[in-house]
């Protein structure tokens, strides 16, 4: 083997083992950063959101690394149950129960069928006042945005801006039964095929919030499905040399089927190994 490429070799080896002994560390931050990214994000967006509430629109256009086929959830948030009905995405942190919400909520034709949408993130250690905020500005007909009302304000902002129409809310990250308690008063049920998508870690939640209606439970990656989302968000479109995929498919094992996980670690294989490494490589 050509001594260049040999030390390429060793010095990804050593990427990699340095990479599985930090995963376990990288994930309990990853949780941690990305309910800050969301509360920062849905506190950006409120002066851009329209009456769709599109401040929940995510930049990519397809599910990541998912496996599983959303088709039946569509059919449950399209079907002709007339009653409120509340559907249930379960898994644990990273395993992409926002990204499988937010393609549903970006559909074109979930679009077209409810009046109006709006997406809210609960995380762990909510604020009632917060939360009726971004439901109230994201459900308006008309008028400004509100600010600094009292909880029992909006309540009765949210119930009459929801009352006789086809809603559509996800609330993500729901920790437990309390937070769903708190909440679900205020969405009528006008027998108008309205729906909430309920994304949370815990089965006894789903359960909880309605009983007789199935849970769908997310799947951890296959090892190939893992290493395809890794090598896509390494390379995009391009190959990948023949010499780094054995070492890719490691590093994509070791990230445990989490979706969220490989996306992380490609980003930073992608910084830490530049494009001259990358072409030496290929071209040996």
């Amino acid at each position: 083997m050509n001594l260049q490429l040999q030390d390429e070799v060793k010095r990804l080896k050593k990427v990699t083992d340095e990479l599985a002994s930090i995963l376990e560390a990288l994930m309990s931050k990853i949780k941690d950063a990305k309910e800050e990214a969301d509360q920062g994000a849905a506190g950006n967006s409120w002066p851009a959101a329209a009456a769709s509430s599109r401040f929940a629109a995510s930049n990519q256009s397809a599910p990541i690394g998912l496996d599983q086929d959303p088709l039946h959830l569509k059919d449950r948030l399209a079907g002709s149950m007339s009653n409120l009905d509340i559907i249930s995405i379960v898994g644990m942190g990273g395993i992409g129960k926002t990204t499988l919400a937010r393609n549903l909520y970006d559909d074109p034709l979930t679009e077209e069928h409810f009046d109006i949408r709006a997406w809210v993130v609960v995380s762990q250690n909510y604020h009632m006042q917060e939360l009726l905020t971004i439901l109230v500005n994201s459900t308006r007909q008309y008028g400004g945005e509100v600010h600094n009302k009292s909880v029992d304000e909006l309540v009765v902002r949210l119930y009459k801006n929801l009352k006789g129409r086809r809603y559509l809310i996800v609330m993500d990250d729901v920790w437990d039964t309390k937070a769903w308690d708190d909440v679900k008063r205020f969405f009528p049920d006008d027998n108008n095929s309205s729906r909430i998508i309920l994304n949370t870690r815990q089965s006894e939640e789903a359960t909880y919030a309605n009983p007789r209606s199935p849970i769908h439970h997310m799947n951890l990656l296959s090892p190939e499905s893992s290493w395809d989302l890794l090598r896509g968000t390494v390379f995009g479109q391009e190959d990948c040399p023949y010499a780094m995929e054995k070492i890719g498919r490691k590093i994509a094992e070791s990230c445990k089927g989490l979706p969220l996980a490989i996306v992380v670690i490609g980003g930073l294989l992608t910084k830490d190994i530049n494009e001259e490494d990358w072409s030496a490589s290929h071209k040996t």
